[in-house]
Formats: structure tokens, C-alpha cells, sequence
């Protein structure tokens, strides 16, 4: 979609997403940036498959040096991943908020178009749904620290680490068959793809903005609810 959509020349004004804004557009650098996570989410879930179940183990091994040997080193592959995170746009929640930068920013490009002949667009600071929009990309801006430290490297950390990983009886479902960590999975992939989707459907006059900002926030709250 990044590559097929003709939005290559549109930018938003500065500091602005096109996630949330009536007026803004999703941009190519952003469709690029979610694709980068959704690929982390993808090695992530296939490390966790083959951490907890798919790698089986004798009980005389469950412990030892070789064991733990290999998990780090699937730890190892599953983390490589953030090497290569700056060959890819970096779209800043708090630019969002920072309304002294933007203006800034606006005095050193023109108005309607910047440098490159691309078109400048977005929301106008008087919107009467900035103050939520900007409390929104507050919110999703904790959302991505804790999705980043706690889910992706500190769930992979404990998983690799720790000997209860390592059970595969009847008793116990693996980590990424338990009924918890599937929704968790679904909300989260829910919430990326919709979050441009929604805002395309406000662009075609499907859904009003209001309605697109009540849905954003339920998805926003279930999956950290999740």
C-alpha cells in the first residue's frame, strides 16, 4: 500500500499525523513506519512459538548450558531487528503537542508546499478536536513505550530466560496458544491496521471524525486493557 498509494509528494504540516486528523493524510513515511513494527510483531510471535512449544526438549536438558545457548541465541535474532529501525521513518508522537515547534517549523517552509513541490497539508491549530487529538498522541505515545520495553524486549528477555518457557505437558498451553495472548495479538494488529483504515473511511465521508476518534479510543483502551 506505501509503495501503490500516490501519496509520495504528500506531506502533513510539521509536527502533524495523519492517523487521527480530519484534515492531515497518512503519509507514505508512516505506512513505511508501521510496517517496520508490524514486521517486529511477526519475528516476535514466531520466536515465542519456537521458545515455548515448537523446540522440543528432553526434561535432562531443560537446563543446561547448550539449552540456554540456543534460546539466547534465538533472543539474539528476534532483537537484530532495531540494527536496521533508522533505515526507516521516524514519525515523533510529540510532535504532535508541541504547537511552539511547529510554528517554528512553518516559518522556515512555505505554507502550502515545501522544498520538494510536495503538498503541505494538515489540521489548522483552531481545530475544535486538537486538545483530544493531542491528548490521544500523548496516550499512544506511553502505549508504544510500554509495547516497546515491556511487551517486545521484556517479554522476550523473561520467555528466553525462564525455565517455565521451557514446559510443554497437557496441562499447560504455551504462551502464544493461551487464550489471553491471542487477543492481546488481535487487538494489537486490530489497532494497526485500522488506524489508517479509519481514517481513510473520514477521508470518503463513511464515518464522521467524531465517530473515527470514539472508535481510535476504544481500540487504543482494549488493547492496553489487553
Amino acid at each position: 500500500a506505501a509503495s501503490s498509494f500516490p501519496h509520495k509528494h504528500i506531506h502533513n504540516r510539521p509536527g502533524e499525523s495523519g492517523t487521527l486528523s480530519k484534515a492531515a493524510i497518512v503519509t507514505q513515511g508512516e505506512m513505511v513506519e508501521h510496517s517496520f513494527y508490524q514486521g517486529v510483531n511477526l519475528v516476535q510471535v514466531v520466536f515465542l512459538h519456537l521458545v515455548t512449544w515448537k523446540v522440543d526438549l528432553d526434561n535432562e536438558e531443560r537446563l543446561s548450558i547448550v539449552v540456554f545457548g540456543k534460546r539466547f541465541g534465538m533472543l539474539l535474532l528476534v532483537t537484530l531487528p532495531w540494527a536496521i529501525r533508522k533505515r526507516f521513518p521516524v514519525n515523533s508522537f510529540s510532535a504532535n503537542w508541541r504547537r511552539k515547534d511547529v510554528e517554528m517549523n512553518k516559518k522556515k517552509n512555505n505554507r502550502h508546499h515545501n522544498k520538494n513541490g510536495g503538498i503541505r497539508v494538515g489540521t489548522e491549530k483552531e481545530s475544535k478536536y486538537l486538545w483530544l487529538i493531542n491528548g490521544m498522541y500523548r496516550f499512544k505515545k506511553w502505549q508504544y513505550v510500554f509495547s516497546k520495553h515491556v511487551i517486545l524486549h521484556g517479554l522476550n528477555i523473561s520467555v528466553a530466560s525462564s525455565y517455565q518457557s521451557y514446559k510443554n505437558d497437557d496441562t499447560t498451553l504455551p504462551l502464544p496458544l493461551t487464550p489471553q495472548w491471542r487477543i492481546f495479538w488481535l487487538l494489537l494488529n486490530t489497532s494497526y491496521v485500522m488506524e489508517f483504515f479509519l481514517q481513510s473511511l473520514v477521508k470518503r465521508q463513511v464515518l464522521s471524525q467524531k465517530f473515527m476518534m470514539v472508535l481510535n479510543a476504544l481500540l487504543m483502551i482494549s488493547a492496553s486493557i489487553a
